[in-house]
């Protein structure tokens, strides 16, 4: 029983730390806190190995219910931080469009045209 409470003080523990990386990479996504970025990914990263270690170490426990609402509280905010990244990844595909858009126009001096095809004519 105390090898439990261990584990699953532990777990929290691992949990929690995830839960905590992922709430500050989205307020880091909301604010364009871009230069944070790769270190919130380092983070992720260790805290999923973390909490994948704890959990194939009591791997066919049955949870109990408290465990499994938190684990449905980390996937809402998994959810969240998905959604903050495709966020910020649309909101950089669009930038990307006018930066091309723009230098394409600087750099097309009249001498070609494009035709009914798409292809270039004089």
């Amino acid at each position: 029983m105390n090898e439990l409470r261990s584990w699953r003080a532990e777990f929290e523990q691992h949990l929690e730390g995830l839960e905590t990386v992922l709430a500050c990479e989205i307020q880091a996504l909301k604010e364009a806190r871009i230069g944070e970025l790769v270190e919130f990914n380092r983070y992720k990263s260790r805290a999923f190995l973390a909490l994948t270690r704890a959990m194939e170490e009591k791997r066919g426990d049955a949870a109990d219910k408290e465990l499994v609402a938190r684990l449905q509280r980390l996937r809402d905010k998994l959810d969240e931080n998905a959604a903050a990244l495709r966020t910020h990844l649309a909101a950089i595909e669009e930038i990307a469009e006018v930066l091309i858009n723009a230098i394409e126009e600087t750099e097309w001096d009249g001498t070609y045209r494009l035709n009914a095809s798409g292809g270039a004519e004089r």
